[in-house]
């Protein structure tokens, strides 16, 4: 059934799923989205809950095969709504430092990735996901009946 494309305004739009990638520090994760789509005007737009769940449970498998990366913590942060001064408060240490620790500009400890796995782990149990890395033993987590 066509609807109205939300870009366009043209009688051309139409929901489907789609396949969705993240890729981070060499490995690839994708999940299959419903997803708003426009023959007119070749938009896609992700459902936003099921774009949000599944970055959330790609930042639980990247604590999961123990990715630590400037990247890897920036996705992370971000999949779980924290803002660098958040997160500034939770590792103690400033903003300024945060922004440096995401571009690689800083080193940063062992402690940064400890605190922000656990805020990872707290907010994926919360949502109660159920994904699963299919190249990866032991990378299976549950799922909320909603996304499935």
């Amino acid at each position: 059934m066509r609807q109205l494309c939300k870009f366009c305004g043209k009688n051309e739009g139409y929901s489907n799923t789609i396949i969705h990638n993240i890729s981070i520090d060499g490995q690839v994760f994708s999940g299959m989205l419903t997803a708003d789509l426009c023959n007119a005007c070749h938009t896609t737009t992700p459902n936003a809950d099921h774009l949000a769940a599944f970055e959330l449970s790609v930042a639980y498998l990247c604590v999961k095969l123990n990715l630590v990366s400037p990247k890897a913590f920036k996705f992370m942060r971000e999949a779980i709504n924290t803002s660098v001064n958040t997160m500034a408060g939770y590792t103690g240490v400033t903003a300024e430092t945060i922004q440096k620790w995401e571009n690689g500009s800083v080193q940063f400890g062992p402690g940064a990735f400890a605190v922000l796995r656990i805020y990872v782990k707290a907010e994926f149990n919360r949502q109660n996901i159920y994904v699963w890395a299919n190249n990866q033993p032991n990378c299976e987590v549950h799922c909320s009946p909603k996304l499935k």
